[in-house]
């Protein structure tokens, strides 16, 4: 009787590790927005795939960066773009020129001149977003030692009196 028991509760126990729910893996932005972007590599830049195009960069941005997420305008993202610090003037205007570009030839009413290259350039700015996020991080962290050590850290200096 107590071998039954136990039989049932290391069944039931096998039966409740097997059957529970997993934690979703966690995909990193970058990473999601590559798997996205590589097998459009191929197809001709068209209205669909430029939008397809731009709205993984978007996602990739609204993830990584703090921007609302959801639907918005090119101008209502650069307008958040420019007055974002975390993404920089430099990586700012290269993504609100891409997504303009984007547009225009969505909307355009003859054949665009030539291709945009659209997949490429958009795998571009996701590598200098991850740098600038690397520097950024890299930032944070010298910051949190200077703190902890009570100095700044090296090429910067404290400002009094502010």
């Amino acid at each position: 009787m107590l071998g039954a028991v136990f039989a049932v509760g290391v069944f039931a126990t096998l039966v409740w590790l097997l059957a529970r729910p997993r934690p979703p893996v966690r995909i990193p932005p970058a990473v999601r927005a590559r798997e996205e972007l590589e097998p459009l590599k191929q197809k001709p830049e068209e209205g669909i795939l430029l939008s397809q195009i731009s709205q993984t960069l978007r996602r990739y941005l609204a993830a990584v960066f703090p921007l609302p997420p959801g639907e918005l305008t090119t101008t209502d993202l650069s307008q958040l773009i420019v007055q974002n610090e975390k993404i920089g003037p430099e990586l700012g205007g290269e993504v609100i020129e891409f997504l303009r570009a984007c547009d225009l030839r969505k909307f355009a009413p003859g054949p665009p001149p030539a291709p945009l290259e659209a997949v490429s350039r958009a795998l571009s700015l996701i590598d200098r977003a991850e740098k600038r996020l690397a520097e950024l991080n890299h930032a944070t962290e010298l910051s949190a030692d200077s703190e902890s050590n009570g100095r700044p850290p090296s090429g910067q200096r404290i400002v009094s009196g502010a």
